[in-house]
């Protein structure tokens, strides 16, 4: 049986490619999405704007993990 190598949680995070790119690009598409509802918020119904707000406060809450 091998040992196990223990590792600090900062070599580890060092190993692991970042992610971070990934996020900036993902925040500056919501960003541009939510331009759009923006513009958009004079065509649609009360009822249509609580649909898209309750959908894009989901995906925050997702995005930030939080249930």
């Amino acid at each position: 049986m091998e040992p196990i190598v223990r590792r600090s949680n900062r070599i580890r995070a060092k190993e692991q490619p970042s992610n971070k790119l990934k996020y900036i690009e993902h925040i500056k598409i919501l960003h541009t999405v939510t331009d759009d509802l923006q513009i958009m918020t004079d065509t649609l119904n009360e009822v249509e704007l609580k649909v898209v707000i309750s959908k894009y406060e989901n995906l925050i809450g997702d995005l930030l993990g939080i249930n």
